[in-house]
């Protein structure tokens, strides 16, 4: 296995991906804590991923809030099909909170994943999507 050392080879070939020796061996410990048995070729995609900082691909409860040209309800019972909802209920409680009208949430989706899914419903209905934000949303409050 390679050395901790951050002036190692494998370290500083990370540099050509854009990233600081430092992030390079930080990442390089932390994947080889998880995996001790990968290939460096594995590292560096998995390092070439995190340096890009792709977001948006985290599978979780997701809150998609977004505003349309026209056509709201029908976008929001296409999404619904989908399995967005537009309420929830904490467990233990009998009450239902409602979001607001165009804010649905999706229990296992990325936030990535439910922008396309927007997109698709809109552009099957003809509706003009005029701006739109999706968030991982694992910790959240209601009143």
């Amino acid at each position: 296995m390679f050395g901790q050392d951050p002036s190692c080879s494998c370290v500083r070939a990370w540099g050509r991906l854009g990233m600081t020796q430092l992030e390079g061996f930080l990442i390089f410990k932390a994947l080889r804590e998880n995996a001790r048995n990968c290939l460096l070729v594995g590292l560096g995609l998995s390092i070439l991923n995190l340096r890009t900082k792709q977001m948006g691909n985290t599978v979780g409860h997701i809150l998609i809030s977004y505003d349309v040209n026209k056509l709201h309800t029908s976008v929001k019972s296409a999404m619904q099909e989908l399995d967005y909802r537009d309420n929830f209920q904490y467990k233990g409680e009998t009450k239902t909170y409602y979001l607001p009208n165009t804010t649905l949430w999706h229990p296992k989706k990325t936030s990535n994943q439910a922008i396309i899914d927007l997109q698709n419903t809109c552009r099957g209905l003809g509706v003009t999507l005029e701006k739109a934000i999706a968030v991982l949303a694992n910790e959240f409050k209601a009143i």
